[in-house]
């Protein structure tokens, strides 16, 4: 049944080199991990655990002569677009292994079944720059899946429809592993005929889905158990406590940690400045001028500002509509030293979902870039919060060439254009 999960063999990047490794007694192995709230973990129904933990237990019980480090560089409700842009750069060079899980986040709501969606741009960017980072490290994909089951119908009794097998990102991230060198591991292809059904899991794993998981998405200590059977240049990245550096000018925001306050794991942090107020406005300032190097200038390069912010659902009439709780809208404009197209951002998630999104513009080159955020008096949940946890600045190139099918994919008009010839032959 487990094995059903590997998508492909064990023969990626540097996998021999990391096998010899742990047939070394002796050796250090340090394993370096990318994930969003599941990665974490600590839920009260598993404190201080997560399915990172119990991968780390399993590989000192495996290879009991070799001495292991885990950097876990997780943080709850991001997607791959994050940490391509941010916290890639806290991963060490002489990693030997990556865990990544980012199938769930940021693909919940039909955002990665095309391989041109943004969202599986992000993933592969991820990998790139890792790979980029640490060249030596051996890379593993780990596949989350989302076990929710919808009630359908007008009436009771209504009928329980399981979460599509389609509905997740790990199958377009699946192309992308594989063009890289990453074998993956599916927890939806392993258990997919076992958990929606209880009589059934009940025999195959000794536990229900009720047992195995703290909700539909975050396992519990046996779930965890079980489970753990852009362009590549670097990007200047000030997110989480970093980003109170940049504050300038300040009308009406605070300062505030909106993470989970029984969980002592640093990537249940969520560091960032919010408002709820229409007219307050925040400024930042950044030096954009070295972004891109003198090769990149010339080459037609451009600079991407990127804002990492709270989007979460406004569709629950319980506790997240309505003026106290429900999410605003954002201006961002640059308002000294360089120019950007200015952006307006509702912050609501029409998924019933709350994780970090990221919005870009592009900006010029200027050692004081000064970049505003007021909150705007439209609204489209009632309420006018708004919380921004990060600011990037990343180098782009949209000059690079594409053949058909790529610019079938990206282009619109050129699309319309085949379908047009196609219709006419």
């Amino acid at each position: 049944m487990f094995r059903s999960g590997f998508k492909h063999e064990l023969q990626g990047r540097n996998w021999r080199q990391l096998a010899l490794k742990l047939a070394t007694p002796g050796s250090n192995v340090t394993v370096a991990v990318f994930g969003g709230s599941v990665t974490v973990g600590h839920y009260p129904s598993c404190d201080n655990s997560s399915w990172v933990e119990e991968a780390w237990h399993w590989m000192q019980a495996a290879f009991p002569d070799v001495h292991f480090s885990f950097v876990h560089l997780g943080h709850g409700a991001t997607s791959a677009n994050v940490a391509s842009l941010c916290y890639y750069q806290d991963l060490p060079p002489e990693t030997d292994l990556v865990l990544v899980e980012y199938s769930l986040n940021g693909c919940g709501a039909l955002q990665c079944l095309r391989i041109s969606q943004p969202e599986v741009a992000a993933y592969e960017n991820l990998l790139r720059k890792i790979i980029l980072r640490a060249p030596h490290a051996a890379l593993l994909s780990f596949a989350a899946f989302a076990w929710k089951i919808d009630e359908v119908g007008d009436k009771p009794p209504y009928t329980s429809v399981p979460n599509p097998f389609w509905n997740t990102g790990e199958d377009q991230h699946a192309i992308l592993a594989k063009r890289y060198g990453v074998p993956m591991v599916s927890v939806r292809d392993a258990l997919y005929d076992v958990l929606f059904y209880d009589d059934v899991a009940k025999a195959k794993l000794g536990m229900t889905r009720a047992e195995m998981m703290h909700d539909h998405v975050h396992p519990q200590l046996p779930g965890a158990h079980l489970a753990a059977q852009q362009v590549d240049d670097d990007t200047y990245c000030a997110a989480g406590e970093d980003l109170s550096k940049h504050k300038v000018m300040n009308m009406g925001w605070k300062w505030v940690d909106e993470g989970r306050r029984t969980c002592s794991h640093p990537g249940c942090r969520k560091y960032g400045w919010t408002s709820k107020t229409p007219g307050s406005y925040i400024e930042f300032e950044f030096d954009s001028s070295k972004i891109l190097s003198e090769e990149q200038a010339r080459n037609g390069h451009a600079i991407s500002l990127v804002m990492l912010f709270l989007r979460s659902h406004g569709n629950n009439p319980n506790d997240e509509q309505g003026s106290k709780y429900g999410m605003g809208t954002a201006l961002i404009t640059c308002v000294s030293g360089c120019e950007c197209e200015p952006l307006k951002v509702d912050a609501v998630n029409t998924d019933r979902a709350s994780e970090l999104d990221t919005i870009r513009t592009t900006v010029s080159a200027h050692p004081h870039c000064r970049v505003r955020a007021t909150i705007l008096s439209e609204t489209s949940s009632g309420g006018h919060k708004f919380r921004i946890n990060g600011l990037a600045l990343a180098p782009f190139n949209s000059a690079l060439p594409m053949g058909r099918f790529d610019r079938m994919l990206f282009d619109k008009e050129y699309l319309v254009m085949v379908q047009r010839f196609d219709s006419m032959n």
